[in-house]
């Protein structure tokens, strides 16, 4: 299965509990809609808090809050992760002015995944206020998951500009 997950905003280097939350978010709307797709939509019985005696969800429970991780060792499923920053500046200043890519890049990663524990869930938010489940896209990142990363720069507000791959 290929399926694309988009986020336009900020992605700041040294994001907290709350910016990760934000793009968790983002993350958890479009994954929504995509377990209403074929093929995930014929396996909503792995969306069981209970499941039933043979059957197996993928729910796991982290400080009260339900999470529904697409990629998890409950189901021996292994990914390949393509990250696509795009960037408005000019050729090349994103090494000398650009900011810590790496740490943006580990901003997407633990965006992408569900929290390990209550410290990486924002302080005032309780399980009723998200849906449930709440959708994310890894359980943990893992370090031999194969994850290609592109920098795009590219001009002006839109994309349709020309782009400069780096």
């Amino acid at each position: 299965m290929e399926f694309r997950l988009t986020y336009d905003g900020p992605l700041k280097a040294a994001a907290g509990v709350d910016e990760k939350h934000k793009l968790r978010l983002s993350f958890h709307d479009q994954l929504r809609i995509l377990w209403k797709q074929i093929p995930l939509r014929d396996r909503s019985e792995l969306l069981n808090n209970l499941p039933n005696k043979g059957n197996t969800s993928i729910i796991m429970e982290v400080a009260g809050f339900n999470f529904a991780p697409l990629v998890c060792e409950r189901l021996s499923l292994i990914c390949e992760l393509s990250i696509i920053l795009l960037r408005p500046e000019a050729p090349g200043s994103v090494i000398t002015q650009g900011g810590d890519i790496d740490n943006r890049l580990k901003t997407s990663f633990d965006s992408l995944r569900m929290p390990k524990n209550r410290n990486e869930i924002p302080t005032g938010i309780s399980p009723s206020d998200v849906d449930n489940p709440f959708f994310a896209f890894l359980k943990m990142i893992i370090l031999s998951l194969r994850s290609l990363y592109r920098l795009i720069v590219y001009y002006g507000k839109t994309h349709s500009g020309m782009m400069s791959y780096l």
